[in-house]
């Protein structure tokens, strides 16, 4: 089944329209990543920033031009009443007055990708016309990622209510990207391309909303592990999960490294931090990656457990960041009761 005819069965066709807008940027995105290096091509470059953004970090030319190509599909669709990025933080407004903002980071983990690690892209989708301020995670109606590896993969949620949810959308749904020349030839593939989209996308598989619920952690990612040296408690907890013989598989890049628990039906990603020295974003980064691991059954966290949950928290400012922990919820809640809030 192609993207654009899954997405037809929501019943919305604005939201259809961007969840196809944002597979069709993140084909794009795929394909310059790949064109990096090719002589007197600046605009892919992943070796010297251009500039920096409000958070003050740097930008590489292909931190812009994946911005570039993401805000371009949006703000052609209908269904979008603003936009947001990590590397543009102001809310800009569509000409379409649509019903849904768009809040993305168009390229997560590009400091690593001079290495060639994998990384990826994120999006939260709210049902917002003015601004995202006072909405919290809960508001999302979708949220996901495209992860650029050696395949280029799309993973997202969908909140139930109010949808027409496809049978095979309980908790989340995994794309393939296939070039042109592979569709109708690659096992279960349609023989006519995405209708809606530009891009062919088949159906991968479904994570299923229990797929975290009891799972036995199987991997851990500690981001920030440097924090050990200065975090008693930390220290404790990489040791509390290498002793339970987890594996340690952390790569820099939170798309991938959170990707990884639906894949493997188990494990965590940490990035404990005091709240003045964090780093990841909420808007951009934490609330829809928690967003997806709650859809198949994990947990979230930035470390003030029940009394105040991650997607409950009401957004102040679009440039917030903090600590978070998502996963397995035996080891989330074991982060709760070790670390807690670093506030």
């Amino acid at each position: 089944m192609q993207l654009g005819e899954w997405t037809g069965r929501l019943g919305d066709e604005q939201l259809r329209g961007i969840l196809v807008a944002l597979s069709d940027a993140f084909a794009e995105v795929a394909r310059a990543l790949r064109q990096d290096g090719s002589p007197g091509d600046d605009t892919v470059s992943t070796s010297s920033p251009t500039s920096h953004n409000v958070f003050g970090d740097e930008q590489l030319a292909v931190d812009v031009l994946a911005d570039r190509l993401v805000r371009d599909r949006l703000l052609r669709q209908p269904g979008v009443s603003l936009v947001t990025s990590e590397e543009d933080t102001a809310e800009t407004r569509s000409a379409h007055g649509g019903e849904y903002a768009v809040a993305y980071d168009p390229l997560d983990g590009s400091s690593v990708l001079g290495c060639n690690f994998a990384v990826g892209s994120i999006f939260g989708i709210w049902r917002a016309t003015d601004t995202l301020v006072g909405k919290s995670g809960n508001d999302m109606v979708a949220a996901g990622c495209a992860v650029y590896g050696p395949r280029t993969q799309m993973v997202f949620a969908v909140r139930p209510e109010g949808y027409k949810m496809p049978e095979e959308a309980v908790g989340a749904v995994e794309f393939i990207h296939l070039p042109s020349s592979a569709v109708g030839t690659a096992p279960g593939a349609s023989s006519t391309p995405n209708t809606v989209g530009n891009i062919p996308w088949r159906h991968l598989r479904t994570f299923d909303r229990n797929a975290l619920t009891a799972s036995t952690a199987k991997v851990f990612a500690p981001g920030n592990l440097r924090m050990t040296a200065t975090l008693p408690n930390y220290d404790a907890l990489v040791r509390h999960w290498m002793a339970a013989r987890l594996t340690l598989r952390y790569t820099g890049a939170m798309v991938p490294d959170v990707y990884q628990l639906l894949v493997r039906r188990g494990g965590i990603f940490c990035n404990p931090s005091p709240a003045a020295d964090a780093k990841l974003r909420l808007v951009y980064e934490v609330l829809p990656l928690a967003f997806l691991v709650e859809s198949v059954g994990g947990t979230s966290s930035d470390g003030h457990g029940d009394a105040a949950p991650l997607l409950s928290r009401r957004i102040a400012d679009v440039c917030e960041r903090t600590q978070v922990a998502l996963g397995s919820p035996e080891e989330v809640a074991r982060f709760e009761r070790t670390l807690g809030a670093l506030d």
